[in-house]
């Protein structure tokens, strides 16, 4: 259930924020790959991308960049806080304008989820 939640946020914010100019359509990409003592879980998108300044606030709660659209800037901190403590991992993301969105973190027991 755990997973349904993150792909629910993560697929709510590539909906709000990954579309722009030359994005009018995006692509979705997930993998799970085995990566030491689990699976390596990647959520990636081909969307806009942020600012290297966004992404450092990308997790917090309450920030949005679409914040005068009703957006609460809850998506991804709830994400954050699955994997922190929910899935007791660590969540990396990466980004840079133009260049997509991308979210990872560890699976240690994708039988337990």
């Amino acid at each position: 259930a755990v997973l349904i939640q993150i792909l629910t946020a993560l697929t709510s914010n590539v909906m709000i924020h990954a579309s722009g100019p030359g994005h009018e359509h995006c692509k979705i990409t997930i993998t799970i790959a085995p990566g030491g003592d689990g699976y390596q879980f990647t959520f990636a998108d081909d969307g806009v991308g942020i600012s290297e300044e966004e992404l450092k606030k990308v997790f917090e709660p309450f920030y949005t960049t679409k914040r005068g659209a009703g957006n609460a800037g809850l998506g991804l901190s709830v994400v954050y806080n699955l994997v922190k403590v929910t899935l007791a991992s660590d969540i990396y993301n990466e980004s840079k304008p133009e260049g997509g969105f991308v979210v990872s973190f560890k699976l240690h027991n994708l039988m337990a989820e």
